[in-house]
């Protein structure tokens, strides 16, 4: 007999007929439950519940970028646009637009072809630091051209960034 019981029937005066009695009341309501409970559909989604009398509704197929149909998390991720900003700053002004599109969540294009040395430098050690505190991530692309990705975009880049050389040797200090 477990400690339930037999609190129950010291104390509180169940015996142990009482409770099979109570069981065997409600192992009948389970089964009639089930056996009476009716299936209905909850309303519909636009129209296109499925015909067969159950709670599953049919959605439209979408096509991918395969050709073929079927509704896949790839489609749900090409389906939201990320847009990339350029900018070719011309001051250290400039810095504070990049930093409030990292704070969005969108990636920056520098591009320092026209911005002087010591602006660019200083730009660099500023947007370093905004992408290092958002937990972003800041990569050379070419000569005088930096992405700066925010932490949602996945930045992957080959060995060549490794041979650009030195081109820009104000960031070697």
């Amino acid at each position: 007999m477990s400690i339930f019981k037999k609190i129950s029937t010291k104390f509180i005066g169940i015996t142990p007929e009482d409770d099979v009695e109570e069981n065997e009341g409600l192992e009948e309501e389970k089964v009639r439950d089930k056996q009476t409970a009716p299936v209905t559909n909850i309303g519909s989604r636009a129209g296109r519940r499925a015909e067969t009398g159950s709670n599953v509704a049919s959605f439209p197929e979408f096509p991918n970028a395969s050709g073929g149909t079927g509704a896949t998390i790839d489609n749900v991720i090409a389906a939201y646009r990320m847009n990339v900003v350029v900018i070719e700053p011309q001051s250290f002004d400039d810095a504070q637009q990049v930093a409030v599109n990292l704070q969005k969540k969108k990636p920056v294009v520098l591009n320092f072809e026209k911005t002087e040395k010591s602006v660019a430098s200083r730009i660099i050690d500023f947007i370093s630091g905004t992408t290092y505190a958002l937990s972003g991530d800041i990569k050379k692309i070419s000569n005088n051209v930096f992405l700066c990705a925010p932490n949602n975009v996945n930045v992957s880049y080959s060995e060549e960034e490794h041979r650009l050389g030195d081109d820009m040797s104000f960031l070697n200090r």
